[in-house]
């Protein structure tokens, strides 16, 4: 069985009004979650209702490595070492490489 695979414009666009504060603060998460915005609100709206996510096709519509489980042991080591900087420490890691 072949998994389907979502692609972003294919789906019904949906307006969400944000306030600025709000917005910062998920623009803010998803850069440190190596997501776009759409994605970091995709994906804690899944959370919210209980939805499991996971699988290439989510990945890939989020932009993200669809198997993350098979990077290399230095890309695996510097990714565990990013995750337990503090998100101030990420954000200004993240700054450099923009």
């Amino acid at each position: 069985m072949s998994e389907q695979r979502i692609k972003v414009r294919d789906l019904p666009p949906t307006a969400v009004r944000l306030d600025p504060q709000l917005r910062h603060a998920l623009a803010r998460e998803a850069a440190i979650n190596g997501r776009t915005l759409h994605g970091e609100i995709v994906q804690r709206l899944r959370q919210s209702v209980g939805e499991v996510v996971t699988g290439p096709a989510y990945a890939l519509m989020e932009g993200r490595p669809p198997y993350e489980n098979e990077l290399p042991d230095t890309e695996r080591a510097m990714l565990t070492l990013f995750r337990g900087l503090s998100p101030e420490k990420q954000l200004a890691l993240l700054s450099l490489f923009k």
